[in-house]
């Protein structure tokens, strides 16, 4: 399981911007909505805030 792959596996800071615009290329999948709530597990405000200036 994936499930706390941010502070476990990545543990930097300087990726997010690209994980978060590789994982908005799969938001017309119809898994999206569990996508999105892993998302948010990980990176709690960053992602929403990202969702918020993308539109998503």
């Amino acid at each position: 399981m994936a499930q706390g792959m941010n502070k476990d596996y990545i543990c930097n800071d300087i990726y997010t911007d690209e994980i978060f615009q590789k994982v908005s290329l799969l938001k017309n999948l119809e898994n999206w909505p569990d996508i999105d709530a892993f998302m948010g597990r990980e990176y709690y405000a960053k992602w929403l805030r990202f969702k918020e200036k993308w539109n998503l």
